[in-house]
């Protein structure tokens, strides 16, 4: 059927969308809530920044699929905590 890498290559796109959804239903609330753009720099959005950054590095010494899966995880993450923050009024 499906060989590894397909399969991988599809969980990481429905990862990502599912990511990209949660991102834009934040900016929706917040801006719903505030009447403004909302964007939260919280420490857990700069560390997946940084991550995100450093990933290019990583087959050198990590595997792609867990240095990946640690990526995603931080930014799902990072996501449900903005949403949580927009959504309990803490923008500032």
């Amino acid at each position: 059927m499906f060989s590894r890498v397909r399969y991988s290559i599809i969980i990481s796109i429905n990862r990502a969308f599912s990511k990209t959804m949660m991102k834009l239903l934040n900016i929706a609330a917040g801006y719903v809530r505030e009447k403004a753009f909302v964007t939260v720099h919280s420490a857990i959005n700069k560390a997946t920044g940084c991550l995100l950054f450093i990933f290019p590095l990583t087959p050198a010494v990590i595997d792609l699929k867990y240095s990946g899966a640690a990526i995603c995880a931080a930014a799902t993450i990072a996501a449900v905590y903005e949403g949580y923050l927009i959504r309990a009024g803490r923008t500032a």
